[in-house]
């Protein structure tokens, strides 16, 4: 009985790692809303523009904002993660003034420095990134620093 119990607790523990690259990515309907908008890219085979920087102190272990654009769209998205977990994230499309982001997590203050993180992601390289795959999304690992950080 014992062996039993514990080739099954082997079995769960291997299926738990094999999806954590995934799993762990959730955070609540952020989480959601971003998985589901990263897998339709890699469902559909597509190539995306990526433009990342990153920060870290005490408060914030591992935190990275990311600017998604598809290929040949002027709409993209704002993910901003810690420890692999969204924390913020906004709808953006490309206007002939500068990008134009939609309602964001937060008050005045959460707008105004995810407007300045949103027009300093814009000023850095893009990286194409073709086929777009999301476990190589999640495993990116920024070279710019943020400026605007949380």
């Amino acid at each position: 009985m014992l062996k039993i119990i514990s080739m099954l607790f082997i079995i769960l523990l291997f299926l738990t790692n094999f999806s954590y690259a995934v799993s762990e990515y959730l955070y609540g309907s952020f989480g959601e809303s971003a998985m589901n908008y990263l897998s339709e890219i890699e469902r559909r085979n597509d190539s995306a523009f990526l433009s990342q920087c990153k920060y870290n102190n005490s408060t914030y272990e591992y935190y990275k904002a990311t600017l998604i654009f598809e290929v040949s769209s002027k709409k993209g998205i704002l993910i901003e993660t810690n420890k692999k977990y969204v924390i913020n994230m906004t709808n953006i499309t490309i206007e002939d003034n500068g990008p134009i982001f939609e309602e964001t997590h937060g008050g005045t203050y959460s707008y105004r420095r995810v407007e300045n993180l949103i027009n300093e992601l814009v000023r850095y390289k893009f990286r194409l990134m073709t086929p777009f795959r999301v476990v190589d999304f999640i495993n990116a690992m920024p070279r710019d620093k943020c400026i605007n950080r949380p």
